[in-house]
């Protein structure tokens, strides 16, 4: 799996791509196996739907790494037949990229039906890429070897196979890149060069089976007799052991971003956060490597572009920071209006009914009204004693000509459409209601724009930032900090 220098036979190959896909199979047909046993062993039907959850976790584990195993593991087999073949090297990733291509269908056979409902798959599908990725390898193990600088042996044929592989290889490039959130942008400019010709591909796709079937025909009792190809001499890259370096790195970097559920990250998050962080690290410890063992200018400039990720790194946590200043002068910036006394009523304005036992916070506020959080009626919670139970809420039909007015979230004037904001990060506005008034007391929000975690770790979806959520209780203490703060002053 590991190894990319030097070439095998077919006979080698054939092996070695059968014992890798009997392998995957197995795996697919062995998975509902293995979710009985899960449940057999954590008694999950005793609770209602924990069965469908635990199926879930175990997919969402399990399934993807299987895939992304399966892709890498032709790599390095496909490049080294390829080359004895007497192709280039490098045609030979045409197979892992397009099993890559079908990641929809490989990942969802034999998984639960919720997978595919988180994933958001439409339907079946026919693998088409699978397909052809399986006749190329057809094509690998029948194809002879030859001489390395044999050049193209099959004439027109051979260069309209070229070019129809790389028609291929653009569609498959797409498909891949789509299942990338951060690679949107890279999505939809591709996709409009090829979307007209997307109709193509099937016909592409048949016209190049042929061709290959034809050139695998043409090429029997043509190759070299003997062994195949001498491997390769001279210095290699340590491949097994700089791999090795980059995935103790990445497991370092994800005990450190996500602390103790550090091992259900690792297995859940296969293909979206492990597989683009050990590439990442993988190139950069290759890059230290060949600047130190071989200090020519193509190591630097490689070590140069292994640095560019960080340093892109590096500047979103710079701007995150310039991003929060901003934010905290444009709100200072708005007028607001100083209170000399403090109204006995609060009015929360939420439809939610968070924040409303921090008013006792206050001294002053005797009552809390919720507006919102019941319906369309209004209810009246009493500051409880200092000793005994609170007494019951009860509704009102009216709100009295002086209080305080709190809006929480969406309901505050300030919140803009569309605009994200950190899960307790309001926004938050404070106004003081009296007949013929209606100012504005304070106002806080904070969008939602973390900077990337203190270690880089990166996903399918950009840098990791962590998630948009919050406790009841985080909630809480950033309403009470607020009315703290803009009735300090109030005398």
């Amino acid at each position: 799996m590991f190894e990319f220098y030097g070439s095998i036979g077919r006979r080698r190959f054939f092996w070695a791509a059968t014992v890798r896909i009997g392998l995957f199979v197995a795996s697919v047909a062995g998975f509902p196996f293995l979710l009985k046993a899960l449940a057999i062993v954590t008694k999950c039907q005793s609770v209602g739907g924990a069965c469908g959850a635990l199926g879930l976790v175990a997919s969402v584990a399990f399934k993807p790494l299987a895939f992304a195993l399966l892709v890498f593991s032709f790599i390095g087999i496909s490049v080294r037949r390829a080359r004895d073949a007497g192709l280039p090297g490098w045609a030979g990733l045409f197979v892992p990229l397009l099993l890559a291509a079908d990641q929809g269908f490989l990942v969802l056979t034999g998984a639960p039906w919720s997978l595919a409902f988180i994933s958001g798959a439409m339907g079946p599908q026919v693998p088409r890429f699978l397909l052809l990725g399986l006749a190329c390898i057809a094509f690998l193990c029948a194809l002879p070897a030859r001489e390395t600088a044999s050049g193209n042996s099959f004439g027109a044929p051979g260069w309209i196979a070229f070019g129809l592989a790389l028609f291929i290889a653009a569609h498959a490039t797409l498909v891949i890149l789509a299942s990338i959130p951060a690679a949107f942008p890279a999505v939809i400019a591709l996709g409009k060069v090829l979307a007209p010709t997307l109709p193509l591909l099937p016909m592409a796709m048949i016209a190049l089976v042929i061709l290959l079937a034809w050139m695998a025909w043409r090429a029997r009792g043509t190759g070299r007799s003997g062994p195949a190809h001498p491997r390769a001499t001279g210095p290699r890259l340590p491949v097994r052991t700089l791999l090795a370096l980059a995935l103790l790195v990445t497991v370092g970097v994800f005990i450190a971003v996500h602390g103790p559920a550090w091992p259900i990250a690792l297995l859940t998050q296969s293909t979206t956060a492990v597989a683009p962080t050990l590439l990442l690290y993988g190139l950069l410890v290759a890059a230290v490597f060949l600047a130190v063992t071989r200090p020519r200018p193509a190591s630097f400039a490689l070590l140069a572009l292994a640095l560019l990720p960080f340093a892109q790194w590096a500047y979103a946590h710079w701007a995150a920071t310039k991003a929060h200043e901003k934010e905290r002068a444009a709100i200072a910036a708005i007028a607001t209006t100083r209170l000399t006394r403090i109204p006995a009523t609060l009015v929360v304005e939420s439809p939610h009914v968070a924040g409303l036992r921090e008013a006792w916070a206050i001294p002053g506020i005797e009552r809390v009204i919720s507006k919102g959080a019941y319906g369309s009626g209004l209810m009246q919670f009493d500051r409880p004693p200092a000793r005994g139970s609170a007494p019951p809420a009860q509704p009102v039909a009216a709100l009295p000509g002086e209080y305080l007015l709190l809006r929480i979230g969406r309901a505050s004037r300030f919140a803009v459409a569309r605009q994200a904001y950190a899960a307790a990060g309001g926004p938050l506005e404070l106004r003081r209601i009296d007949p013929g008034r209606d100012d504005l007391v304070a106002i806080w929000y904070r969008t939602y724009d973390p900077p990337p975690a203190r270690l880089p770790l990166l996903t399918t979806s950009g840098w990791y930032r962590g998630t948009n959520s919050a406790v009841s209780g985080d909630i809480d203490a950033s309403i009470r900090s607020f009315l703290s703060r803009a009735l300090a002053a109030a005398g």
